[in-house]
């Protein structure tokens, strides 16, 4: 349950994100101070065959491979791979196109092709396959924005793709043969040659979604491309409860900028307010904006408790909802269309909770333009996750 809390007062915190006037009132402040990031260093990752594109953008020829690690000395088309290949940060997109015939990339029983931030694709009618007859076909992984632009896959292989990359099918009669597809919350599949009507009647059955049958409209979305494909996205799950909004059912916005339903008070840029979302699991909980004023710096924050027994209470433009030992998740900017998505999941940033403890979540967001009542700052409804 959340404990129900009466705050006032500003996020405490540090003197980035407050000021106080010659009275002592602590104010927003001109801008935010976007945190530096400090990446750690990346071990490269061991495989036995390594893409190096070292010569053209040819997948077979292999001189753009590094062999060293593996007993295979020959990357040809149609050609079983017996080993697991890795294709990173490849500079430019890779062909596996054979012209003048059909061919593909071929993984012999089990291994694995990873594609990491890196474009796959095909100028011909080729793909991605496995061995005839298999039973346990080869594991196509697609993360870390990597992009696959190919006809088919096919004979068992079995597709995963994360929630920061995507996969393009152009094949016009059976783009998924004897292949399936597992979707991470978030990714995204393109048929191109397939209606809706088409790959709900005969591929809906191959696709997953973190290792759960695919549901339009539970899980998955399926909608028209705008042309003879289409479209198939994973849908990111809502996570915990929207409480305090601005669209009257909670307390008074400042100056009777009422926003639309479940969202903050209205801003400068969009009249309805902005929204926060939370989604994913309680395991990685992420979280998400819009309706922000674009091109503005944005703080996502956590409290313990939901203040004013969940109404809020007037806080520069907006309401105050999230309070108690405020935990700052991130600073981010605003997109020009108003949204803004948390880097990482909560857990990431410090926070979330233990099992069976609650906590509270808002957008604190810049409003210089515009600002409804001139206070040039605003926020979000906010989202209890009772963990």
């Amino acid at each position: 349950m959340i404990t129900l809390e009466r705050e006032t007062g500003p996020i405490a915190g540090p003197a980035a994100m407050r000021r106080p006037d010659p009275k002592g009132t602590p104010m927003i402040p001109r801008s935010f101070a976007l945190p530096i990031l400090c990446t750690a260093a990346v071990l490269p990752v061991r495989a036995d065959i390594v893409w190096t594109g070292a010569v053209s953008d040819d997948a077979f020829d292999e001189a753009n491979w590094d062999l060293s690690g593996s007993s295979v000395t020959q990357v040809d088309p149609g050609v079983a791979i017996a080993d697991n290949v890795v294709i990173v940060d490849a500079p430019a997109p890779i062909d596996v196109a054979v012209p003048g015939g059909q061919s593909n990339l071929k993984l012999a029983d089990g291994f694995l092709l990873t594609i990491e931030n890196s474009t796959v694709f095909t100028s011909d009618n080729d793909g991605l396959s496995g061995e005839v007859g298999t039973s346990n076909g080869p594991v196509v992984r697609v993360v870390g924005g990597g992009d696959v632009a190919t006809f088919f896959i096919t004979n068992g292989c079995h597709m995963t793709i994360d929630e920061a990359s995507t996969a393009h099918l152009a094949g016009p009669n059976n783009p998924i043969n004897g292949a399936t597809i597992e979707l991470t919350l978030g990714a995204r599949l393109a048929c191109t040659a397939e209606t809706v009507a088409d790959f709900i009647t005969e591929h809906l059955h191959k696709i997953s979604v973190d290792g759960a049958p695919a549901i339009v409209d539970g899980n998955v979305t399926v909608v028209s491309d705008g042309g003879a494909g289409c479209i198939v996205e994973a849908i990111p799950q809502p996570v915990g409860t929207p409480f305090c909004f601005g669209d009257g059912t909670g307390a008074a916005c400042p100056c009777g900028n009422v926003g639309g339903s479940g969202r903050g008070c209205g801003n400068g840029a969009f009249p309805e307010g902005a929204r926060l979302e939370a989604t994913g699991d309680l395991d990685a909980v992420s979280l998400a904006l819009s309706g922000g004023t674009p091109g503005q710096p944005m703080l996502f924050f956590q409290g313990h408790n939901a203040i004013n027994g969940g109404s809020g209470v007037p806080f520069g433009d907006g309401l105050r909802c999230a309070g108690g030992s405020v935990v700052r998740l991130g600073v981010e900017g605003i997109d020009g269309t108003g949204e803004a998505t948390l880097t990482g999941t909560v857990q990431d940033n410090g926070g979330g909770g233990a099992p069976g403890e609650s906590r509270t979540y808002q957008g604190w967001y810049r409003d210089p333009a515009g600002s409804p009542c001139g206070f040039t700052f605003n926020l979000s409804n906010g989202v209890a996750v009772d963990f």
